[in-house]
C-alpha cells in the first residue's frame, strides 16, 4: 500500500470581528486549532462548538460553515491550521478508510496543537532539515488523525475501488 502527503500547508490568523462567518468546500483535510476565542462549526449540517485548546477535523470535500467568535472580554480569536491531502494507493483519500471524529479529543487536540506550531516553524525553511522536520510533522498529524479514528468497514471490492478509473487489461 502506497501512502503519500502530496500536500500540507499551515497557517494561521487572528479574527478580531465577532461573528465573522466563512462557508466553503476544500478539497483536502483541513485541522483547524482554535488557540482563543471560539468557533461554531458545522461540517456536512452537523454544528460542533470548538474553543481553545480543541481542535476541529474537516474531511476532503466537506461542506463547512464556520463562525468565528471573539473571547469574551472582547480579545480577538486566534487559529491555526494545516490543510493536508493525502493520497492512498495513489487516487484514494482518507475518508474512504478512516472515519475521523469531526472534534477531536483533548488528548490528540493537545498533540496536533503542538505539531501544528511545529510546523509553522518549520514552514518556511527550504533546506533539508527543514523537510526533513515537515514531513516528519506531517506523518505525526496523520498518525494522531487515525489514532483517533474509526476505520471504516468495506462490504465489497465496489467501495474500495472506482470502477471508472480501473482500465481493462
Amino acid at each position: 500500500m502506497n501512502i503519500q502527503i502530496v500536500n500540507c500547508r499551515a497557517a494561521s490568523h487572528t479574527f478580531t470581528t465577532e461573528g465573522e462567518t466563512d462557508r466553503k468546500s476544500v478539497s483536502c483535510i483541513t485541522v483547524v486549532s482554535c488557540l482563543q476565542g471560539e468557533y461554531e462549526v458545522c461540517i456536512d449540517g452537523e454544528p460542533y462548538t470548538v474553543g481553545a485548546g480543541e481542535i476541529f477535523y474537516t474531511p476532503e470535500d466537506a461542506d463547512q460553515k464556520i463562525i468565528h467568535h471573539l473571547c469574551p472580554d472582547g480579545t480577538p480569536m486566534k487559529a491555526q491550521w494545516v490543510y493536508i491531502t493525502v493520497l492512498i494507493n495513489e487516487k484514494f483519500n482518507l475518508k474512504k478508510y478512516y472515519d475521523i471524529p469531526r472534534k477531536l479529543p483533548p488528548d490528540t487536540s493537545r498533540k496536533i496543537n503542538e505539531y501544528i506550531s511545529a510546523f509553522m516553524k518549520y514552514s518556511s525553511r527550504n533546506d533539508l532539515t527543514g523537510q526533513i522536520k515537515r514531513h516528519y510533522i506531517e506523518y505525526g498529524i496523520l498518525n494522531e488523525l487515525i489514532d483517533c479514528a474509526e476505520s471504516v468497514e468495506f462490504k465489497d471490492s465496489k467501495t474500495i475501488f472506482d470502477d471508472s478509473k480501473i482500465e481493462s487489461h
